[in-house]
């Protein structure tokens, strides 16, 4: 990028950056950005007044957000098929991968780790707390998912709504 300056007569004596270690100025007045951060840049000129530009320099590869592809709160049954969670960066052009930290105290499920994408097989009743914690940025980025596990299949009760009695002839059938 460039950005022009429109000094008239006058000419320039230095260039200065306040923080070097965002940015430093060559005297021919090419800014490299070193680090994210914000600094300002002086420019002296031959006149003896001065020029300054605040600067902010952001890396576009350090994640700001992280989002679970499922949300915070999950239920599946037990026989359902694998769950897969996509870890997703904002922004997009983030990179660094992702530290999953699954908490399964009672071993109620699989868990596959593939950098960004987290793969959970439901195996026993219970619930798992999952953390995702960006590589590049841990301190900021995090995401948390439950994931509960049911057995849908059990039957927790059975109440008959009419008799609770019936009398049936030796031989015949019912059907309840």
């Amino acid at each position: 990028e460039y950005l022009y300056l429109d000094l008239g007569d006058n000419t320039v004596e230095s260039f200065k950056s306040s923080k070097p270690a965002v940015a430093v100025v060559a005297g021919n007045g090419y800014v490299e950005a070193l680090s994210e951060g914000k600094t300002n840049i002086t420019v002296k000129l031959g006149s003896g007044k001065s020029l300054k530009l605040s600067l902010t320099v952001v890396d576009p590869t350090m994640p700001k957000k992280l989002t679970l592809s499922t949300g915070t709160k999950v239920t599946m049954d037990l026989t359902d098929d694998p769950l897969e969670i996509q870890g997703i960066f904002d922004p997009g052009t983030a990179e660094g991968g992702i530290t999953w930290t699954p908490v399964d105290k009672k071993g109620v499920s699989d868990i596959v780790i593939d950098d960004m994408r987290l793969t959970l097989t439901p195996k026993a009743v219970g619930s798992v707390k999952i953390t995702a914690v960006a590589n590049k940025n841990p301190k900021k980025v995090k995401a948390t998912v439950t994931v509960t596990i049911k057995d849908l299949r059990a039957v927790k009760s059975i109440k008959f709504v009419e008799k609770t009695s019936q009398k049936l002839d030796a031989g015949a059938t019912l059907t309840l």
